[in-house]
């Protein structure tokens, strides 16, 4: 289990009250000053607008939050969504936008580590599994069948995607990454792209997130791999250090990890994560 330090707690009842005030305000009062000021100044109105790194593997239950939250607040959410590690080289070099979602706790770990992130949460759980085509026409029922000559291996880009590094983990852990790698036939820079050359048949398998086949049962199927043998990640948000809309990111942030945010993942094949919704580490 990964521990967050302890930091300020915030009432699921208190967040829900402060979205239900920034949409009455977003409506009405606030509307009203920044069209006057508009007016004033030769502007335009333009609602609040957030810009999220999100892993592109993540993209299903972020844009249903991403709605729920501007429907409750107002507040554009515009996404960004590649792999983790990709979504990171572009922030170290952008040093912009508000909310960083990669999909494994390492990455945040590792922007943090560089001073981008001012505040974290943890989200859900991320499984590992051994993705096939429908059918699993190669028949592959466990790690070791990746090793046989004639199955094809999609595999993520360790250098651009969490499932990537992690499915070289995984492979190392089980003294399998030599012989694995003499099978891969492409690399893919999301998980979103091994899910689409299982789907169209292009591999005979890959390691790739269980939720991320979720709703593709006609098109994919997977095998579990045991949990011993496994290694379970848990999704991470946080606040960029240098957003210029701090307290909004942060109220978003807190929805994402909120029972709702939660919640969401869970309907998408998420295992929510068991910690408190609420714990936050703050720098």
């Amino acid at each position: 289990m990964v521990d967050l330090a302890e930091g300020t707690v915030i009432s699921m009842e208190i967040q829900r009250s402060r979205r239900r005030v920034l949409a009455t305000l977003g409506a009405g009062t606030v509307a009203g000053v920044t069209g006057c000021l508009g007016s004033l100044t030769g502007g335009s109105d333009e609602a609040i607008s957030i810009l999220v790194y999100s892993g592109a593997g993540l993209k299903k239950p972020m844009d249903e939050i991403g709605k729920q939250y501007e429907d409750e607040t107002g507040t554009k959410v515009n996404y960004n969504y590649a792999g983790s590690n990709t979504l990171l080289s572009q922030i170290e070099l952008k040093k912009e936008g508000d909310v960083y979602m990669p999909g494994a706790k390492y990455y945040i770990d590792t922007a943090d580590e560089k001073g981008f992130v001012d505040e974290k949460h943890l989200v859900a759980y991320h499984t590992p599994v051994i993705a096939v085509p429908n059918g699993n026409p190669a028949d592959v029922q466990r790690l070791p069948d990746l090793t046989n000559s004639e199955v094809e291996v999609a595999f993520g880009d360790p250098e651009a995607c969490a499932i990537g590094r992690l499915g070289e983990k995984i492979l190392k852990k089980n003294g399998l990454l030599k012989d694995v790698e003499k099978n891969i036939k492409t690399r893919a820079g999301t998980t979103n792209q091994l899910v689409v050359y299982l789907s169209q048949k292009q591999a005979d398998a890959a390691i790739t997130w269980k939720a991320d086949l979720h709703g593709l049962e006609d098109k994919t199927s997977y095998v579990m791999i045991p949990e011993k043998k496994n290694i379970v990640k848990t999704v991470p948000i946080g606040v960029l250090d240098f957003s210029e809309k701090k307290s909004t990111a942060r109220d978003f942030v807190e929805f994402v990890a909120s029972d709702t945010g939660r919640g969401i993942f869970a309907d998408h094949g998420y295992i929510e994560y068991e910690g408190d919704a609420s714990a936050a580490l703050r720098r």
